[in-house]
């Protein structure tokens, strides 16, 4: 009984084959007219030495090389012996069907129709599915190269299934003075979204794309983009995206270099605001995360923890980084016959506010800056004494003071901080009842 299931069962398995051969028999038919139309030239993929296959795949003319049709058969055979196994070829290897030393530029060219199809495809239990190897010497050298002209394909796909061991879907190696090897070049000047090299991965602890590099000055993973202007279709040189707990995008390690580095006329960095502030996310986090949260503020943790210790690195809220002049620089003096000459030149009276512009005397202070670091100074204010109050021009007068005095012939000094306008002005109010000289030193800017 077992022997008749067993004969059963192949024969439903030799059955099956059989269609696959007749099936592959009307891809031959299909493929030879298209031969037939290119009499004169050589055969893109053929071994330049082939031995006669027999009376079932064709012969071997007097220069060499098999006829077209037996070719063409013998093709068909190997493909069946590579799925139909022990039944048709016996113990052949399923690489069998792409043996031999080939012509041409390029040594094998596989079109896929239809678009759904597969060009070139190799699988094998153990080794190498698709090996290519350039032996030129100078100029440029590929040895896989993936063209896809549709809106949605896969130039070259690497598949690695193990559970165990090392698998690796693509491994580009180069052993010249200078090459890739992985080289995904994004051309497309449509509106869609193409990908010069795309990394994915579904396990644990798997990595998309890793690069790999020991050399002094070489780069592990490099990703050039020559998108010519901003807008919504700008390209990404590298592109990573983490969606898991814990997942990264992108990462760099170096023993000695520079673990990520970015090259670019616009931006080498941009951050998404889309995270909550990390003060109350109730996240646990790492030491030396960096987050733009959806108020566009820039954290940095100093300390792992749920949610962390962050340190704030600027924001809309916050007056930016502090940049020191060279040396202090006198903006203006309201005396008389003392530089610089920029007015006016007479004591600030009471009830009245003055603009002064810290951009003065070439100080270095840009428009666009947020505020200043300066030294206010009041010299000869009125006997009954009274107050300076600094702030931006253009906003409110302010309740409080900056500086203060109490009688006639004082010269007393401070320094302050103060917010500026869109152009680095700053005003000073003096109150009712009171006058006083005033001189402005810029000692640093803030943007």
């Amino acid at each position: 009984m077992a022997g008749e299931l067993e004969l059963t069962a192949l024969r439903a398995e030799l059955e099956e084959h059989r269609r696959t051969v007749a099936d592959q028999g009307a891809l031959i038919e299909q493929l030879e007219a298209r031969l037939e139309q290119l009499e004169g030239r050589p055969t893109v993929g053929v071994p330049t030495t082939a031995t006669s296959v027999g009376a079932s795949g064709g012969s071997t003319d007097g220069d060499g090389r098999t006829d077209r049709r037996g070719l063409l058969r013998q093709a068909g055979v190997a493909v069946a012996g590579a799925a139909a196994g022990a039944v048709v070829l016996g113990q052949a290897s399923p690489a069998a069907a792409a043996q031999g030393t080939f012509d041409g530029n390029p040594g094998v060219i596989g079109t896929a129709s239809p678009a759904g199809g597969i060009g070139v495809r190799g699988d094998t239990g153990t080794g190498t599915g698709v090996l290519g190897r350039s032996q030129e010497t100078s100029g440029t050298a590929i040895g896989v190269e993936g063209i896809v002209a549709s809106n949605d394909g896969i130039g070259v796909r690497g598949n690695a299934n193990s559970v165990v061991g090392e698998t690796v879907g693509v491994l580009g190696r180069v052993v010249s003075a200078s090459g890739y090897g992985v080289k995904g070049v994004n051309a497309s000047t449509g509106s869609g979204n193409t990908t010069g090299v795309y990394g994915e991965s579904f396990s644990d602890l798997g990595r998309g794309v890793v690069g790999r590099t020991e050399g002094d000055a070489a780069v592990g993973v490099l990703g050039i983009s020559d998108k010519p202007a901003p807008g919504i279709n700008t390209g990404y040189g590298v592109f990573g995206q983490g969606t898991g707990t814990g997942a990264v995008g992108v990462k760099g390690g170096c023993a000695d270099g520079v673990a990520l580095a970015g090259f670019s006329n616009r931006a080498q960095l941009q951050l998404e605001g889309t995270p909550a502030p990390p003060l109350g996310s109730g996240i646990a986090r790492r030491a030396g995360e960096v987050v733009l949260d959806i108020d566009k503020v820039l954290w940095l943790c100093i300390a792992a923890g749920t949610p962390g210790t962050w340190r704030r690195l600027g924001g809309t809220g916050t007056a930016g980084a502090l940049t020191l002049l060279p040396t202090p620089v006198r903006v203006y003096d309201s005396r008389a016959g003392n530089p610089p000459t920029t007015g006016p030149k007479t004591p600030i009276a009471g009830n009245t506010t003055r603009v002064l512009d810290t951009k003065n005397n070439s100080s270095g202070v840009p428009a666009g800056a947020s505020g200043v670091l300066v030294t206010l100074t009041v010299v000869n204010g009125s006997a009954n004494g009274g107050f300076l109050a600094l702030f931006a021009a253009g906003s409110p007068i302010p309740s409080t003071s900056s500086i203060n005095w109490s009688g006639a012939g004082q010269v007393v000094a401070t320094t302050t901080v103060s917010a500026v306008d869109a152009t680095a002005q700053v005003a000073v109010f003096c109150p009712p009842n009171s006058s006083t000289n005033l001189i402005l030193d810029v000692i640093g800017y803030y943007q």
